[in-house]
């Protein structure tokens, strides 16, 4: 259900943009469902970007292999290569890596949404490719936080809580 409210915020914000009105409260919605989806996967161990991670440094043998072991298992579910070749061709829906990843991007992607609508002026996709990489997509393939590779929180209650916060949403759009 989360990823159809996405789906929908995503196009109401862009087309509340295109009819040249403000896209803020729907991306503020859609980044709050991120928060949400995060907290979600992170009540199941299954989906854990930490035990990714904390798979892949076990089969180093050298500090400086476990950092290169990190480095690759946080480029395969993102870049997929140093410069993005294949962006997003693994991609994930893990704890942490929603919260730590994806959301930063949605968070630029709105910004610059809201900047574009607030200058009357085009969304610079040229602009924010380079900012996204530079300021999200790259320093995360290099970052050492230690993220849970255990699951927190009650899937059912959290399951409960949130269809009743987003279920009347996929009415209103």
């Amino acid at each position: 259900m989360l990823q159809a409210v996405h789906r929908l915020l995503y196009y109401a914000m862009v087309e509340e943009f295109l009819w040249k009105r403000d896209p803020g409260k729907l991306g503020e919605q859609l980044l709050d469902l991120l928060d949400d989806f995060d907290k979600m996967l992170c009540s199941d161990a299954h989906f854990s970007m930490g035990k990714w991670i904390q798979d892949a440094k076990i089969l180093g043998t050298t500090a400086e292999e476990k950092d290169l072991y990190e480095y690759n298992a946080r480029i395969q579910v993102t870049l997929w290569g140093p410069n993005g070749e294949i962006l997003d061709y693994a991609s994930k829906h893990w704890c942490s890596l929603v919260k730590h990843y994806y959301r930063p991007r949605w968070a630029l992607f709105v910004s610059y949404l809201n900047h574009a609508y607030a200058t009357k002026s085009k969304f610079d996709h040229k602009a924010f490719a380079s900012d996204v990489f530079t300021n999200v997509e790259e320093p995360f393939t290099k970052d050492r936080s230690v993220f849970p590779s255990t699951a927190t929180g009650n899937a059912i209650e959290l399951a409960k809580d949130m269809y009743i916060k987003w279920r009347p949403f996929l009415n209103d759009v």
